[in-house]
């Protein structure tokens, strides 16, 4: 069952092992979410906790000639959250989000708030 989405407060609390402790929830039910810069646009992409971004894919996917991760000037920039604190909900419409067809099936899952030091 659907439960309401709530913020949770875990200061530095970054990296999926120190996720998992803090939360007491398995890799399986978190959502990292990587944000990179591709050509002249900013793109985040949300993976099953312990998932890689797969960079080839990516670009193949976006079409785009460069790839990066943002920098954290970036990251804040767009997410309001310095680096380990992104997440894919609530994001400006400017960033364009893909998700991995792993979390199409996910409820009650943990991912990054948009704020400092903030899961959802």
């Amino acid at each position: 069952e659907q439960q309401p989405l709530t913020e949770m407060y875990g200061e530095h609390i970054t990296g999926m092992d120190a996720l998992v402790k803090f939360l007491k929830v398995p890799a399986e039910k978190c959502v990292k979410t990587m944000i990179y810069t591709a050509d002249d646009a900013v793109v985040a992409v949300a993976v099953r906790g312990y998932y890689e971004v797969n960079e080839d894919k990516l670009k193949k996917i976006l079409g785009c000639k460069k790839l990066s991760l943002a920098t954290p000037e970036v990251i804040k920039k767009v997410t309001n959250a310095i680096v380990g604190y992104a997440g894919f909900v609530g994001l400006p419409e400017t960033v364009r989000v893909i998700a991995d067809e792993a979390l199409e099936e996910m409820v009650n899952f943990e991912c990054g708030g948009n704020k400092d030091h903030v899961h959802l």
